[in-house]
Formats: C-alpha cells, structure tokens, sequence
C-alpha cells in the first residue's frame, strides 16, 4: 500500500490536500472496476459506473464516520451505483427453478476439478448480476458476512440466505 493510510488520506484531503485523492484512486480502482464489471457485464459500462462511483465518493468523502472500513463504505457506494445503473438499463435475468433451488441438500459440498470449474465459470457468466456481485464480494474480495451487509444494505441473514441460494442456483446451472 503506496502513501498514507486511509484514514490519514481522508483526512488530508478533507483538510484541503485534494491531490492525495489520486492516492484513493490507485488504491481502488482496480478491484472497484472488477466489482462493477461483474455487476453490469462490459468493460465500457463498468469504466463509466466507476468515474461515477469516484466522483461520488469524492463528493461525500465528508460522511465517511470510520465506523467501517474505508474499503466497506467505498464498496457500498460502487455496489449500490452499479446496481442502479444495471436497473437503468434493464438486463435479463436467468429464472431458475425456484422447487431445485429448495431441494438441494445444505451439506452438499462441491468437488473441484478442472473441467467442474470451467462448469462453475460458464455458470457464474449466467447468474444475475447481483448475484454475481455477492460471490464476488465473499470469495473473492474475502469480506465477512457483516461487511457484505453493509455494503449491499441487508440483513446479515438475508446475506447468508443469499449465499446458499446461489451456490444452489450455481449447482443446479452446473447440472445443466
């Protein structure tokens, strides 16, 4: 991690030192890209959500209390923007079964292969974006349950629900 911490950067920037904010920037791009990327679906629609989401956070870098991580709150922002921009835009989603989803068994674990992960990718690709953005922010990013929550505004509850539901959905995408 390149210059001061976050905190120190906020500070500073609120103090008056905009300049540093490129140091917010080059810290997070990079994964808030790859987060909007999964939720919107293409490369050019993500770089235009996340300018938004660093303006955005620029603009209300003064409500930031501390009282999560800055990457918590800067993640909330990007997720909630690029839900709405997805809304905006009206994509498709893939119906499942909601009956299979129910009947799976919760202690089914997965055994992974070489070909059963090119299976899980293909049917990642056919999630809902949210969805995907959830999986995204657990496996990937490594956030708790509570901080996923925040981020996306729910329940930590309804996150873990959320979570069994799409490892469901993803087992019965890779039934085919």
């Amino acid at each position: 991690m390149n210059g001061p911490a976050d905190k120190e950067c906020i500070r500073r920037i609120l103090d008056g030192e905009d300049e540093l904010y490129a140091v917010i920037v080059d810290r997070y791009s990079q994964r808030v890209f790859s987060l909007i990327v999964g939720i919107v679906g293409d490369r050019a629609s993500a770089e235009e959500v996340a300018q938004d989401v660093f303006v955005k956070v620029f603009e209300k870098l003064h409500r930031f209390r501390g009282e999560s991580a800055f990457s918590t709150w800067l993640f909330r922002i990007a997720y909630t923007t690029a839900i709405s921009a997805l809304r905006g835009a009206n994509r498709r989603e893939t119906s499942l079964d909601e009956g299979r989803i129910a009947a799976l068994p919760d202690t089914d674990e997965p055994d992974f292969n070489e070909g059963r992960i090119e299976r899980m990718e293909a049917a990642i690709e056919k999630l809902p974006p949210a969805d995907q953005a959830l999986l995204k922010l657990f496996y990937m990013e490594e956030r708790s349950i509570a901080e996923i929550s925040y981020i996306v505004n729910g329940t930590q509850s309804n996150i873990k629900t959320r979570l069994h539901r799409i490892r469901c959905k993803l087992k019965i995408l890779m039934e085919g």
